[in-house]
């Protein structure tokens, strides 16, 4: 989650120091139950090139034990995989929601960029180049970045 307010943070500090405007989602928009066979079960995995940034497994299905699990560093004694969240998909407005409680409750659009993905709030994207991997079943590591 705090990964969530510092990146946002940072998107927006450099788009006003730049002086640019924000960029438009770009891509094809995952629309309804394809937005939901796209997440569930899946690990969605965002690198900044040195560690992740985004590494949270979907637990489940929308709606049936949707825990979001974020991976940290596995079974490592000092930053293990835990569950952060909920997540659930609005199949009619095309949005999944993240809830991580007290953290906050945040809704995107998703966006695929030739299999890339644009994680998006109001048009504006929050998070890019995101992959997302096939993983089911259960938690595991992106990989090396």
């Amino acid at each position: 989650m705090m990964k969530h307010i510092i990146f946002t943070g940072t998107l927006l500090l450099a788009s006003a120091v730049t002086g640019e405007a924000m960029a438009v989602c770009s891509g094809t928009q995952v629309t309804g139950p394809a937005l939901t066979t796209l997440l569930q079960s899946t690990m969605v995995c965002k690198s900044n090139g040195v560690d992740w940034e985004w590494q949270e497994y979907h637990s489940g299905s929308s709606g049936q034990a949707n825990n979001l699990i974020d991976y940290k560093k596995g079974a490592d004694p000092i930053d293990p995989t835990a569950p952060v969240g909920k997540w659930t998909i609005d199949e009619g407005a095309s949005t999944v929601t993240y809830d991580y409680g007290t953290g906050g409750s945040y809704v995107y659009t998703v966006h695929d960029n030739a299999g890339s993905y644009i994680f998006c709030t109001a048009g504006t994207p929050i998070v890019t180049g995101a992959t997302i991997s096939g993983v089911v079943g259960a938690a595991t590591s992106c990989g090396t970045p």
